[in-house]
């Protein structure tokens, strides 16, 4: 990279280095980053750092994992089939390797406020899923489904006694999701990648709403209330197909997260590669 970048990139982005590397997960790596100027961040659980991958401009988008207020911040790194930019540098990044990033966005967090919390989604989700776990006390009531490839797949998740999990290809996560049952005034916290959102859209069951698909390996990241009605997507982001849950018109609805005011980020949607997708 020419030094003038260098020299630019370190103006606009927040920098680390890696101390850090372990698998966590049959095809998950945590990294660990620390570094000065991580110590300012303050990430809601749930969101996620946009990284430069490979020595380029190219960016890949990853959930925190968790954070550590002296200065380091904790990312899992799935290792995707392919030979994508973000693959290939999830792969080769070592302990004593230079990362840079931006600050941490997303409006797919938590609502600690929720008397139920509802999670269902697949290893593209697992990462924000855990942080946001991790910020729930031992009292809190949850539940939901996961799907993984395989059992070692399975993120160590916080409260994980109380989520049920399912293989791909020995059950469906549709199947899953029709069995919960929520109590009302909860929140639901959707996420997965294309194949799991067509599952999903199957199940016709209000209170677990979706946001936009944005195609290919894309993950599909929203939050709604369960047993209740859900405020509406703004036109311009509007998926056809929407459940059977009445709608309220008040954006203040509670189960309408804010739009996080970044262009090509509608409210409550992110990338499957915020752990990595190629």
């Amino acid at each position: 990279m020419p030094a003038l970048l260098t020299r630019v990139l370190d103006r606009l982005m927040l920098q680390g280095t890696v101390t850090e590397t372990e698998p966590v997960a049959a095809r998950m790596r945590r990294l660990r980053v620390e570094g000065p100027a991580l110590a300012r961040l303050d990430p809601r659980p749930g969101q996620q750092v946009r990284v430069l991958v490979e020595g380029t401009l190219t960016r890949r988008t990853y959930s925190v994992w968790r954070y550590d207020p002296a200065g380091a911040v904790e990312l899992c790194v799935l290792d995707h089939e392919g030979a994508g930019p973000g693959a290939r540098w999830g792969r080769s990044v070592r302990t004593g390797d230079t990362v840079r990033f931006g600050g941490p966005e997303g409006s797919f967090v938590l609502r600690p406020d929720a008397t139920h919390h509802v999670f269902v989604g697949d290893e593209t989700a697992s990462v924000a899923f855990g942080s946001m776990l991790a910020a729930l006390p031992a009292s809190a009531d949850v539940s939901g489904c996961l799907e993984t490839r395989t059992p070692e797949d399975r993120l160590p998740l916080p409260h994980a006694d109380r989520l049920g999990w399912t293989l791909r290809g020995a059950g469906s996560l549709a199947d899953a999701v029709r069995g919960l049952n929520p109590p009302p005034g909860g929140v639901a916290y959707v996420a997965g990648e294309a194949r799991t959102r067509a599952e999903r859209e199957a199940d016709p069951r209000p209170g677990i709403r979706l946001g936009p698909a944005h195609g290919g390996d894309k993950a599909v990241l929203d939050a709604g209330e369960t047993g209740a009605g859900v405020a509406p997507t703004p036109a311009e982001h509007r998926h056809p197909t929407s459940t059977n849950a009445p709608r309220s018109t008040n954006a203040r609805t509670p189960g309408r997260l804010s739009p996080s005011g970044r262009r090509g980020s509608p409210p409550g949607t992110a990338s499957a590669e915020a752990v990595g997708a190629g």
